[in-house]
């Protein structure tokens, strides 16, 4: 079960660095897309794998394992990688430099981040 969660928990590092490369050349819908899977893989190991793997009574110690490997840090990076899909999702717009762009939209996008 270990390597499994290892496994899972690297995959999602993954994903989020390949949306960080999106995102430093400028691809921001791809790399929202990305961030938006990194968050979803992080949600099914700290809501779904991990919990599994606990209930059947591991005999590993918490504080012997990677930090990954823990409910706490799944949940806190399915936060984060969901926040920075939504920056991705505004910063798309704003990079077409589109004269049409909805302002109003774009105002209430920016609060619902900031809340």
């Amino acid at each position: 079960m270990y390597e499994l969660v290892m496994t899972v928990a690297c995959a999602a590092l993954a994903v989020g660095g390949a949306g960080c490369d999106s995102s430093v050349s400028g691809d921001f819908a791809t790399a929202g897309k990305q961030f938006k899977v990194a968050a979803g893989i992080w949600q099914y190991l700290g809501q779904d794998l991990m919990p599994k793997w606990i209930a059947r009574g591991s005999d590993a110690l918490q504080k012997d394992l990677p930090i990954e490997a823990s409910t706490g840090v799944a949940d806190a990076m399915t936060q984060l990688k969901l926040a920075v899909t939504q920056q991705m999702i505004v910063s798309a717009p704003l990079l077409k430099n589109n004269t049409k762009m909805s302002y109003s939209l774009m105002a209430k996008l920016t609060l619902g981040i900031s809340c």
